[in-house]
């Protein structure tokens, strides 16, 4: 079939319960460059169905190929409204949204926004993350960011993959207890060899703010510490120095020692 082309679409909704359909809709339509804002929202039905992202990222592709690929993107959960307990919201922004937070879009900024909500069976809990993104840098949604903000509680394989987008130059994070993802993705550029054929770990990234989300104000500390150790193992294989670390929703005081090891990763350490 022949693409659809919609030279006037303004803005537009895709939403199905139904598998396969949203995939099939992107795949067929093209939506102008002149488009304002594009929602598609899209129903995992369970663990015997193909996962709902990893069907509908590439065809977001399809759909908005006359669109550049964005340079900010937040991954967040699916809010209040949808009433489903697993999943994300994908949203990607061509303008700047400023100095604040990624989620304030800016006036009249070109927006598009995939959510993909997944239930997983009680019998099968481990389907939860069955609906979570897998950045890669050929997708349209990832091959030209810069900045990326997630409110989210992502596995390992998430942020591995997050590592080899090679635009990638700043990252807002949310930091819970036990979440370890970010330090063994970052600490992968200590076994990075230059001729294995893979990009650079982080290759681009120069500006790291942590955001602590129910934390024990002890395990901040540690937290810091922790990411202050890989940096400089990293930093010592060669990697460039960051430009700028911040933790946000900091409990407890930063000791003089900790400061230490954080300026000796950082230009600037901020502990807000």
């Amino acid at each position: 079939m022949s693409p659809i082309a919609l030279p006037k679409l303004e803005e537009a909704r895709l939403s199905s319960n139904i598998q396969g359909v949203a995939p099939t809709l992107l795949s067929i339509i093209r939506v102008p460059s002149s488009i304002r804002k594009l929602t598609v929202i899209h129903k995992d039905v369970g663990p015997d169905s193909d996962s709902a992202v990893e069907a509908v990222i590439p065809r977001l592709g399809q759909a908005c190929s006359e669109i550049p690929g964005p340079r900010y993107l937040t991954v967040t959960r699916p809010d209040g409204r949808f009433q489903v307990p697993e999943g994300f919201e994908l949203t990607a922004l061509q303008d700047s949204p400023g100095a604040n937070a990624l989620n304030t879009v800016p006036q009249n900024s070109q927006v598009v926004t995939v959510v993909s909500l997944h239930t997983p069976p009680p019998w099968a809990p481990e389907f939860r993350d069955a609906s979570l993104p897998s950045p890669n840098p050929e997708h349209w949604a990832f091959c030209n960011v810069q900045e990326i903000k997630i409110e989210h509680v992502l596995p390992v394989t998430f942020w591995k993959a997050l590592s080899r987008i090679p635009t990638l130059v700043k990252l807002e994070y949310w930091v819970t207890q036990g979440d370890v993802g970010f330090l063994e993705a970052l600490g992968e550029r200590v076994d990075w060899k230059g001729d294995s054929g893979r990009c650079e770990p982080f290759s681009s990234l120069r500006v790291v703010w942590a955001r602590f989300q129910a934390m024990d104000s002890e395990h901040e500390v540690e937290y810091a510490r922790n990411l202050a150790a890989v940096l400089d193992e990293t930093r010592g294989m060669g990697s460039t120095h960051l430009e700028s670390l911040k933790f946000i929703g900091c409990v407890t005081v930063v000791d003089e020692d900790t400061l230490h090891l954080l300026r000796s990763a950082a230009a600037e350490v901020l502990w807000d």
